[in-house]
């Protein structure tokens, strides 16, 4: 099993996770941006699709590795993409509280709140060894560290997958179960077992294993637009999170089949609304070729550099907390720097993935130009 290659969908791939990656930051800048990302209108956040689109951008070049090199090199692949990523995780983490802790001052605990790191001002290294041996994961570094654990584990998965199809689905079926009935590790905010579940999915629709949904643009509309809306409207109205979810929050499931930890039956039926709508929208945009074009282009480089720009976005995130805290209650001040903030962050994180692509390739490492004469 190969995974078609197409230049087209692969610049629509790395737009929509660029631009996931941008509304996983603006979930986490402060004020009132911060809760106007896709949770506020429904229960989606921006994290489902991360790990989806990761998984779907990864798909090609590994199922590549493993097809041509062997199962042993395509593992190795994962497992060191996932030792890189653990690194990194580490880094952001220190980074970002460092970033907390002095520009914000007085109390640490108070300044590292924000970050989820409070535990690290009373008692910094027991809680840098259950952050290490990830005993302890904070919620505003969840989806970084979720992808850690996830990419180790789609060793055995897509092993399995590659052997037999059913056999891997079905495993992946078993562990996202066994996550809905509890079984997981203590003190992480989102089980991998669970999300696991998404970033197969993203690999089998990336590798090809699984068919793409055919969406015609004009074609009119179907049953499946009709029910993807009906979905839509109905977790903006019950989301307890989402913009009108006040007057009918009381409908919310009492099984926890919408929790975000263990990413319940209701987010993903939430999830494949949104992904259709996402499928009708490239289908169009790529009609117009928007996506090599412009702003499109932009966000996609965010997309080629997911690892770096899922890593950079927390110390990005953590250094507009600190700059912003001082007058976010001021009554007009407050939006304003908010808005201001948050395209100076939008604007450091670009320029991290840009020095990050520059040092992947620097001048010092290319051949000198010969004199001419």
């Amino acid at each position: 099993m190969t995974a078609p290659h197409d230049e087209g969908t692969d610049r629509a791939l790395r737009f929509w996770l660029g631009l996931s990656l941008l509304l996983l930051l603006i979930e986490r800048l402060p004020g009132p941006l911060g809760g106007w990302s896709i949770s506020a209108f429904g229960y989606v956040g921006a994290a489902e699709p991360v790990i989806f689109l990761l998984g779907a951008s990864i798909a090609a070049p590994l199922v590549r590795v493993y097809a041509e090199a062997g199962a042993a090199q395509g593992a190795l692949r994962s497992l060191h993409r996932s030792w890189q990523l653990y690194w990194r995780y580490l880094g952001a983490i220190l980074i970002s509280g460092a970033l907390s802790a002095l520009l914000i001052g007085g109390d640490r605990a108070t300044a590292l709140a924000g970050l989820d790191l409070s535990p690290l001002a009373a008692d910094p290294a027991t809680t840098l060894f259950e952050i290490a041996s990830f005993q302890f994961l904070p919620a505003f570094f969840a989806v970084a560290g979720v992808y850690v654990a996830i990419l180790a584990l789609s060793v055995p998965l897509i092993g399995l997958a590659r052997l037999n199809l059913y056999w891997g689905l079905a495993c992946v079926a078993a562990a996202y179960l066994a996550a809905q009935f509890g079984v997981g590790f203590p003190g992480w905010t989102l089980n991998p077992l669970a999300w696991a579940l998404l970033f197969m999915a993203g690999v089998a629709f990336g590798a090809g294993w699984i068919k793409t949904p055919e969406v015609t643009p004009g074609a009119g509309l179907d049953r499946r637009f009709f029910a993807a809306t009906a979905i839509l409207a109905i977790a903006l109205a019950v989301a307890p999170s989402a913009v009108l979810g006040g007057a009918w929050r009381g409908a919310a499931t009492p099984l926890g089949w919408e929790a975000e930890a263990t990413l319940g039956p209701v987010r993903l039926l939430h999830f494949a609304a949104l992904a259709y709508f996402a499928l009708v929208a490239t289908a169009s945009l790529q009609r117009r070729n928007i996506f090599a074009t412009g702003a499109a282009r932009e966000i996609a480089t965010l997309g080629a550099q997911a690892l770096v720009t899922l890593v950079a976005l927390h110390p990005v995130a953590a250094l507009a907390q600190a700059l912003a805290r001082p007058s976010l209650g001021a009554p007009f001040l407050g939006p304003v720097l908010a808005i201001l903030v948050a395209v100076a962050a939008v604007a450091l994180l670009f320029l991290c993935v840009a020095t990050a692509r520059w040092f992947d390739d620097p001048p010092w490492g290319k051949p000198a130009p010969k004199p001419r004469g």
